[in-house]
């Protein structure tokens, strides 16, 4: 469509300069602005959805990672004094990576 349109544009730069148009050469330049605007229109319309699918997908996203962390629990060794993550392959020593104090109940809103 695109191509097509710019062969048409390069008809109407080249036909300037006849003295004869077969066709009225102001018409053929009104008739192709208004191809170009309506195929602009439908990009842009095709570009704000998916760009509005794309931002959905990511609140979708993040939705899941808050519930998900809610649901995540911090155990203290108590001997140790190290933060441990439950529910993986394998207990995560967080001690050397968490520096500041952790609350018993932590708001992850």
């Amino acid at each position: 469509m695109c191509e097509n349109i710019f062969e048409d544009l390069n008809k109407l730069v080249k036909a300037r300069n006849n003295f004869v148009h077969t066709e009225n050469y102001e018409e053929k330049w009104s008739a192709l602005r208004e191809r170009v605007d309506t195929v602009m229109c439908e990009l842009q319309k095709l570009s704000l959805e998916a760009h509005n699918q794309s931002i959905n997908i990511l609140n979708n996203w993040f939705k899941d990672v808050v519930s998900s962390m809610k649901e995540v629990e911090v155990n203290r060794d108590q001997e140790k004094n190290r933060l441990y993550i439950s529910y993986t392959l394998f207990f995560l020593d967080a001690s050397s990576i968490i520096t500041f104090g952790v609350q018993d109940n932590l708001d992850l809103s």
